[in-house]
């Protein structure tokens, strides 16, 4: 039971770290206009889809591993699958599955953010 409370709370905080990113592409919508996101070879609604789905995915995750985090390698441990996670898909929604050196170049930029942040998140992470 409470594996599955862990999950919905990190689902939630996923969902509310994604409206952010959402409000921010809708911004970038309004001022950039129609070509914004086809200038980098995307759509308004694939990013969005991505933003959703990472943050679903990424708070599924969170809250599934919320037990380890109370270490800062558990954390960090966390931080970096999320990471993977979430920009796996964005290079996915961006340069398709099948770049060539897609995996080390995503792993590099989980492990060298994915610390940092899974640190920074530790106090909101940990179970009381």
């Amino acid at each position: 039971m409470r594996v599955i409370r862990n999950v919905i709370w990190g689902v939630g905080y996923g969902l509310g770290f994604a409206a952010i990113f959402m409000a921010w592409a809708v911004f970038v919508r309004i001022v950039g206009g129609a070509d914004a996101f086809a200038q980098k070879g995307t759509s308004f609604l694939a990013v969005l889809a991505l933003y959703l789905f990472g943050g679903i995915a990424a708070g599924g995750i969170v809250g599934l591993l919320r037990p380890i985090v109370r270490w800062r390698i558990g954390s960090a441990l966390v931080g970096i699958i999320c990471a993977e996670v979430i920009y796996g898909a964005g290079w996915i929604a961006l340069n398709g599955p099948r770049e060539k050196g897609a995996v080390v170049v995503v792993t590099l930029i989980a492990v060298f953010t994915g610390i940092p942040g899974g640190l920074a998140l530790r106090e909101i992470f940990t179970e009381p």
